[in-house]
């Protein structure tokens, strides 16, 4: 199995590799007002415009505001760091994309060098804990479960 191995923040994560559709680099988004936290934006890829989650907030962090230009002529930073991605896949037949902090690597698990645990939360997105032969943890994310039907209904994703 490959999966996509990022580390927003402390922990490694992982998403199967077979659920994205497309990786791409951080774009420019479009803001919605009153759009829930998790909601970063709309994406225009090629033509469609697509919702984007931030899966840092729905994994529980939170994203530090870059802070503001000291002058007219300086932009503003970017909230994203530099690793980045945008990960497009369907969830329910609906095209939505996710942002993902931190890609590290593609990697192959194999199952025989794995232990797996079920995550207590069984109604949560997070999946079986992979247990590395160096003692690293990967969580898993199910993107399939990351958002619920009223918050997909709510994103008017057609």
């Amino acid at each position: 199995m490959d999966i996509l191995l990022f580390k927003p923040e402390n922990d490694f994560f992982g998403i199967d590799l077979m659920a994205a559709d497309e990786i791409l680099n951080m774009a420019l988004l479009r803001k919605i007002p009153a759009a829930p936290t998790f909601m970063a934006g709309l994406l225009n890829l090629r033509g469609d415009l697509l919702p984007v989650v931030d899966l840092l907030f729905k994994l529980g962090f939170t994203r530090s505001e870059p802070p503001p230009p000291i002058t007219k002529n300086e932009s503003v930073l970017s909230p994203y760091c530099k690793d980045t991605k945008l990960l497009v896949t369907k969830i329910a037949e609906k095209k939505v994309v996710f942002i993902i902090d931190g890609l590290k690597q593609i990697l192959t698990i194999e199952t025989q060098i794995s232990k797996r645990k079920n995550h207590p939360d069984a109604d949560s997105f997070l999946g079986d804990m992979i247990v590395r032969e160096d003692g690293t943890t990967i969580q898993r994310i199910d993107l399939n479960l990351a958002l619920s039907v009223e918050e997909i209904d709510g994103l008017g994703i057609n």
